[in-house]
């Protein structure tokens, strides 16, 4: 079997957001984001962005480390979806080859 894939990613002060996610984020049934990958932030503060606009700003407040395959309905739901099915659905609209063993990171944001 392959070894997982783990990029390591480097996040800078912006964090970006596709549209659909928007207004889940600013209103608060968001606290989560997922991104494939080790994500590594280079500071604790990041700018939230979406399309060139910034629509403010939040404090990194956790990491967490695990694979697709290990997220639970509670990640799922603090992230905004409904449910894990839910959630890795739209994970694989974005990255279309990832796998349950590839690792995301989970970062919380305040």
């Amino acid at each position: 079997m392959a070894e997982p894939r783990a990029p390591r990613v480097k996040l800078g002060k912006f964090l970006y957001f596709k549209k659909k996610y928007v207004e889940r984020l600013l209103s608060g049934g968001k606290v989560t984001t997922i991104r494939r990958g080790i994500v590594t932030p280079t500071r604790d503060r990041v700018y939230l962005a979406c399309n060139g606009r910034v629509l403010g700003e939040a404090r990194i407040s956790s990491l967490r480390f695990v694979k697709l395959g290990d997220l639970t309905d509670s990640d799922a739901k603090r992230d905004g979806f409904k449910s894990k099915e839910e959630l890795v659905e739209a994970l694989r609209e974005i990255y279309p080859d990832i796998t349950k063993e590839d690792w995301v990171t989970v970062i919380t944001l305040e």
